[in-house]
């Protein structure tokens, strides 16, 4: 989950279409039993350009807690 996926780059400059990513983030992780796994690629290759990516907002506001990072 990267920042410019995970809200997507073009949700960016309407907070409606922000707080729209972050209930559809909301309810796929609720939905997980016992374990969710959220990764992100530091780097991409895409479109031939190597980029480095933020882990996504969605992500960082997770309480710390609950996290384990692997």
């Amino acid at each position: 989950m990267e920042e410019g996926l995970f809200p997507h780059s073009r949700s960016m400059l309407d907070v409606s279409e922000i707080e729209e990513e972050r209930r559809l983030a909301y309810v796929g992780m609720t939905r997980a039993r016992e374990k969710l796994y959220l990764t992100y690629a530091s780097q991409r290759l895409y479109f031939g350009t190597t980029s480095s990516n933020l882990v996504s907002r969605f992500v960082v506001d997770i309480p710390e807690e609950l996290i384990s990072t692997i």
